[in-house]
């Protein structure tokens, strides 16, 4: 479970949902 792929794999999706949310924050303001 504690393996560098699946820590990889959770910091990238992690990354990629608070970007997708920046985004439509942004997206929203605008």
């Amino acid at each position: 479970m504690s393996t560098p792929g699946a820590w990889r794999g959770a910091r990238v999706c992690i990354t990629f949902k608070s970007h997708y949310l920046a985004k439509g924050l942004v997206m929203n303001t605008l």
